[in-house]
C-alpha cells in the first residue's frame, strides 16, 4: 500500500539530555505538528520535572512553525521571552521549557532526516490537541 511521497523535511528541532549529554534531534516536515512535554506520549519527551507533562506544541501554518504554550506550568520561553499567544519559531531560536533548552533549526540535510526517520524521530503527521 503506497501513500505517497513524505513531506520534505524541513527544520529541526534538538535537545541535549542533562544527565546522558546525547543530543537529541527531532526532524519536522512540512505540515507537522509535534507535542513537547514530560509525558510519554509527546512527540518530544523531555523527562524533566519542570517539564509539564504536556507543555507546549510546534505546528507549521502558513509557511512557518509556531510554537505555543500549553498552559504549562512554568511557562515556555522563546530568546528568554515568556509566550503569551503563538510565536513563529526562526532558525537559532532557543527554545526553553523553565530550565530545558531547545534549539530550532530552519535547515535539515538528507542525511539528518534518514538518521531521524531510523531513530524514530521524524515528525510528520498532524496531532488533534483537544
Amino acid at each position: 500500500m503506497s501513500t505517497g511521497p513524505l513531506p520534505a523535511a524541513i527544520a529541526k528541532i534538538t535537545w541535549t539530555h542533562p544527565v546522558s549529554g546525547e543530543i537529541q534531534e527531532y526532524v519536522l516536515t512540512e505540515g507537522a505538528t509535534a507535542s513537547i512535554g514530560r509525558q510519554a506520549g509527546n512527540d518530544i519527551c523531555i523527562p524533566e520535572e519542570h517539564v509539564s507533562r504536556q507543555h507546549a506544541v510546534i505546528s507549521f501554518r502558513e509557511g512557518l512553525f509556531l510554537i505555543s504554550d500549553s498552559g504549562s506550568a512554568n511557562g515556555t520561553f522563546v530568546n528568554d521571552v515568556q509566550l503569551k499567544q503563538a510565536f513563529p519559531l526562526s532558525a537559532g531560536d532557543v527554545i526553553r521549557l523553565y530550565v530545558p533548552e531547545l534549539r530550532f533549526f530552519a535547515a535539515v540535510t538528507a542525511q539528518e532526516e534518514a538518521t531521524a526517520s531510523q531513530r524514530g524521530m521524524l515528525i510528520t503527521a498532524t496531532i488533534s490537541t483537544g
